[in-house]
């Protein structure tokens, strides 16, 4: 059976008092994306897909280095968790 992951990675991570989104915040030198896909690279999902604000695509393509298939969807508008996965 194929599995799949929903990142919802949207957030703006302003109580962080920084303009990048919580995602790309750095933890032990690695933006936090890359901590949740590393552990998901060690399960059995077969697909990630990762829901982004518009502006900051670039900013995740960049940290991405995984062996699994990744789709990027963008939320156009940050109206809240069942919004992004709807």
């Amino acid at each position: 059976m194929a599995w799949t992951a929903v990142i919802l990675a949207a957030g703006k991570g302003t109580r962080m008092a920084s303009q990048q989104p919580k995602a790309l915040q750095k933890l032990a030198g690695r933006a936090l994306i890359e901590h949740v896909l590393v552990t998901l690279s060690m399960s059995e999902i077969d697909d990630v897909v990762i829901i982004h604000p518009p502006e900051t695509k670039e900013g995740f393509i960049e940290k991405i280095q995984t062996e699994i298939k990744t789709t990027f969807v963008e939320q156009k508008e940050a109206l809240g968790t069942a919004h992004a996965v709807k």
